[in-house]
């Protein structure tokens, strides 16, 4: 899935404009590093009484904003909490490719396992129409929206 992040961040923005006025939003990120997370952000903001809040699932394809976390005193608590639900572990997307096609094969707990495969199809995998594609695997960013 390929995400905007500029698109991103002007959604939640109007949905707090819509629905959470009172808020500023400070800090938008990835939830997860996983490429079938590629959907799910986590938000941060500041309340017009000085209190902060962080929302540890807003959801690009529903556009929704879910499990907050309300009442913080600062952004430390912030930081503390994104520290706890984020998902950080690197995962190797396994990716077959030929010039500007890219298509995922499948995601491995670890880069050792994922440059196995590729060795193991000696580097090529070919379709049933016999075409030959390069494979590749890489660890998707993790940077901040």
């Amino acid at each position: 899935m390929n995400i905007n992040l500029s698109e991103v961040r002007e959604h939640i923005e109007l949905y707090f404009k819509e629905n959470l006025p009172q808020y500023t939003v400070l800090e938008i990120r990835k939830k997860s590093s996983h490429p079938d997370d590629a959907h799910l952000f986590m938000v941060s903001a500041k309340k017009d009484d000085g209190t902060y809040s962080l929302w540890t699932s807003w959801n690009k394809l529903r556009q929704s904003l879910n499990h907050g976390h309300y009442d913080l005193k600062d952004k430390a608590d912030c930081e503390k909490i994104f520290a706890e639900y984020q998902n950080i572990h690197p995962y190797c997307e396994v990716y077959k490719y030929s010039q500007n096609a890219k298509f995922p094969l499948f995601v491995a707990n670890t880069e050792e396992s994922a440059k196995r495969f590729c060795e193991k199809m000696n580097w090529q995998f070919e379709d049933e129409n016999g075409f030959v594609w390069d494979l590749d695997y890489g660890i998707p960013s993790t940077k901040e929206v």
